[in-house]
């Protein structure tokens, strides 16, 4: 536990570089400004500092009350022509310790301990989903700017093959169907640039709104260099090991998952708490002692010590509470046990998702590189006149087709790298990859 705080301090301590809004945004920067700017994270490091000075205040219960208290009488006699005043200061000092409460203290320090770990795997569980959710939104951004520069480009085609068939039209080449059927295709073009260049006004507004920015942010190429790395040591695993999750990937992300931590210790809790119901029905002594100088004046002094012992008789409900104790130590592990299956199969499906994304990404870049060569070809014989401009309209289509099919697998894979993470709970996509090259 004191390994994962001392991350938590130093994650916090990177978030607080600052990165200004105009300046390139790459994923990391963008993951940094997610997390300093996270009301949600906000909100579990403030339950992190509550559990932490509710665990401090049990162990101040065990302390000794320490009281001082002080006096002053005054009292005026008369008698027939005499009179007298009579002044009495005084002060005293008293202490109070619980000797023995019957281990309720231990136990309840424990129970705070427990709680205290408990916002702490809240608030890993909160930075992981903040990590997840600024990933999907930052890869969808990208990807809508990759669709909106391939749908800009085919309408730059598509403009200029407007401009080439009206010449041919007008020099009785064509007919003007074909005309037509050009101006109508480039026409489809501009409405699909249209509809992207307003996916990716959106995306980026999600974007900005999620890190607190004024405007969508530029995006740093960087952030997609590694990419081929990770395809390649994903297909390479796959193609030695099988679709199989990696053990050593199940058994890390088992041990790290905020949230089965957060059933594990909910066991403990349990158990914990029929403890300390146990203890309740202990003896209890107490120790008082004070001192009083009642007159400062001749220093008369009392001093008394007592020792008192309390034990509790009324056991009739003791059973039933222990019964109620462990009926909810036996639901907290069937939850431990069905969130362990849960998760056993949600990331054996997150695994599956990566893998399948991996080889789309393959396979659609083969037939990206079928389609553009198809397409050259096609166009090529195009201008020798020896195919038609409906053959290469359908020919640019596919390539298009292609091209889309191809940036919405590669972003699929990026996103299922960081779904794994997420599930996982591992710091990086670095370490995600290097557990499979383990």
């Amino acid at each position: 536990m004191k390994s994962r705080i001392i991350f938590i301090i130093t994650l916090f301590a990177i978030t607080l570089v600052p990165v200004f809004s105009g300046e390139v945004i790459t994923l990391d920067a963008a993951r940094k400004i997610a997390i300093s700017n996270s009301n949600a994270l906000k909100s579990a490091a403030s339950a992190m500092d509550k559990a932490q000075l509710e665990k401090a205040a049990v162990k101040y219960s065990w302390y000794p009350d320490i009281s001082v208290n002080a006096g002053y009488e005054s009292s005026a006699k008369a008698s027939g022509s005499v009179s007298a005043t009579d002044n009495t200061p005084s002060a005293g000092i008293s202490l109070s310790q619980q000797i023995w409460d019957g281990g309720v203290t231990a136990v309840n320090r424990k129970i705070t301990s427990a709680l205290f770990d408990g916002t702490v795997y809240e608030w890993e569980n909160t930075l992981l989903g903040v990590i997840r959710e600024c990933d999907n939104l930052y890869y969808s951004y990208i990807e809508a700017m990759s669709q909106a520069d391939s749908a800009r480009a085919s309408f730059h085609t598509a403009e200029i093959l407007k401009a080439s068939a009206l010449a041919r039209y007008e020099s009785g080449i064509i007919s003007k169907v074909s005309y037509l059927e050009v101006k109508s295709g480039a026409a489809i073009k501009e409405t699909e640039l249209i509809q992207t260049e307003s996916a990716v006004k959106t995306a980026g507004r999600e974007l900005a709104s999620y890190l607190s920015l004024e405007k969508a942010p530029e995006t740093g190429e960087s952030s997609l260099s590694a990419f081929e790395s990770y395809l390649e040591t994903v297909n390479l695993y796959r193609s030695a090991n099988g679709d199989d999750i990696p053990e050593n990937l199940l058994l890390t992300g088992i041990k790290n998952s905020p949230a089965l931590k957060i059933k594990t210790l909910a066991v403990s809790q349990a158990e914990l708490e029929k403890s300390l119901k146990i203890r309740e029905y202990n003896p209890v002594v107490n120790l008082t002692a004070g001192s009083t100088v009642s007159d400062i004046s001749d220093t008369t002094r009392n001093t008394s010590i007592s020792l008192s012992a309390s034990f509790p008789i009324s056991r009739w409900d003791r059973k039933n509470t222990l019964k109620q104790s462990d009926i909810s130590i036996t639901s907290a592990k069937t939850s431990e046990d069905e969130a362990l299956r849960e998760y056993t199969v949600e990331t054996a499906n997150a695994w599956v998702e990566l893998v399948s994304s991996a080889q789309a990404v393959s396979s659609a870049g083969i037939a990206l590189e079928y389609a553009e060569e198809y397409y050259n070809e096609i166009n090529a014989r195009f201008m020798l006149s020896a195919e038609s401009i409906s053959t290469l309209m359908d020919a640019e289509a596919d390539k298009i087709d292609a091209q889309s099919s191809y940036t919405t697998a590669k972003f699929d894979f990026l996103k299922n790298i960081s779904e794994l993470i997420y599930l996982t709970g591992l710091e990086s996509s670095n370490r995600l990859i290097d557990i499979l090259k383990e």
